[in-house]
């Protein structure tokens, strides 16, 4: 196996596992505490989040789905509180 190739994936694999890293943060912890703390009465800030946190348009966009989506659930019925 060639030492530059092997060097290669890890770096490819580690980028993908950092994006997989801050999706798997989103979808089980950031975003369903925001969507209960919505529900319970409190605003959440999504543009304020970006800033504090140095996010991404991409990245901001993305916590806004996961919580509409989750939204979207409660608003049904479907999940109980």
């Amino acid at each position: 196996m060639d030492a530059g190739n092997g060097g290669s994936a890890r770096v490819q694999d580690g980028a993908t596992g950092s994006r997989d890293l801050f999706r798997g943060a989103i979808d089980n912890l950031v975003a369903p505490y925001i969507a209960e703390l919505k529900t319970e009465g409190f605003g959440f800030d999504s543009q304020a989040w970006q800033r504090v946190f140095g996010a991404t348009d991409a990245q901001r966009e993305y916590l806004e789905s996961a919580v509409a989506a989750l939204e979207d659930v409660n608003k049904h019925a479907v999940l109980q509180n």
